[in-house]
């Protein structure tokens, strides 16, 4: 039968088997060792579909492994054809994810997204820039398509030329305490969505340095930072199917 992956740690007793997991009713979690590494897994007849009730047993899951051991989280819906194949590939990946489960012992994600108000920007930028407030009287006074085109090109190259000096500051400032950070996928309405890996114990101050540059950047610009979480993002892009 198929089985569900919530994640891999390292071999050995505890704290999993009988775990609620996905599935309606909800199926009982078990380890499928190798030698040295484990996964933690759910028989399923189907792969799940993306319901509110699965996705929060799924992060349960994750965050019972997390208490007081390392885990190499899998996304939601990574399905191995049955124990025996996940087994084998535990067997041939064993160095590989040994090594990851050290890279990730006692770290955790955090991910930052960031997004401009634009009407701030433009009149914060109207307040500073001459040349931009004669654009815009112009385009006022009955100027031209050509006028109305040459403001709204000046006012995104201002808007975008702040997004650039924001995500700059931003990542400088949080890689001081990460230790390591990814690019996420582009989502809408924000300029920057960025991964940071830390120690456990770093959280706090992550936190702190974000609430710092919120302060600092001012109204135009709004950080919203979720975490810890799992490491997601840091983990290898196989899975063990």
């Amino acid at each position: 039968m198929p089985v569900y992956l919530y994640g891999i740690v390292a071999a050995g007793p505890g704290g999993v088997a009988g775990l609620p997991g996905i599935g309606d009713p909800p199926r009982p979690v078990a380890l499928v060792a190798g030698a040295a590494v484990a996964a933690v897994v759910s028989e399923v007849p189907e792969a799940p579909r993306a319901k509110r009730r699965d996705l929060l047993a799924h992060e349960r899951v994750l965050r019972t492994l997390a208490d007081g051991r390392t885990v190499i989280p899998m996304r939601f819906g990574t399905v191995g054809a049955d124990a025996d194949t996940v087994r084998q590939a535990l067997l041939e990946r064993e160095g590989e994810l040994l090594g990851l489960l050290e890279r990730l012992r006692g770290r955790v994600e955090h991910n930052l997204k960031a997004s401009l108000d634009e009407e701030t920007v433009v009149r914060e930028e109207l307040l500073a820039d001459p040349e931009l407030r004669r654009l815009r009287e112009r385009a006022a006074a009955g100027g031209t398509h050509q006028h109305r085109v040459a403001l709204g090109e000046a006012v995104a190259a201002r808007v975008r030329a702040r997004e650039r000096a924001v995500a700059e500051r931003v990542l400088e400032r949080l890689r001081g305490v990460a230790v390591a950070d990814t690019p996420a996928p582009a989502v809408r309405g924000a300029f920057l969505n960025h991964s940071f890996l830390t120690e456990a114990s770093a959280s706090g101050a992550l936190r702190d340095r974000v609430e710092s540059l919120g302060r600092q950047l001012g109204a135009a610009v709004e950080l919203r930072l979720h975490g810890p979480l799992p490491p997601y993002s840091f983990t290898t892009p196989g899975v063990l199917r």
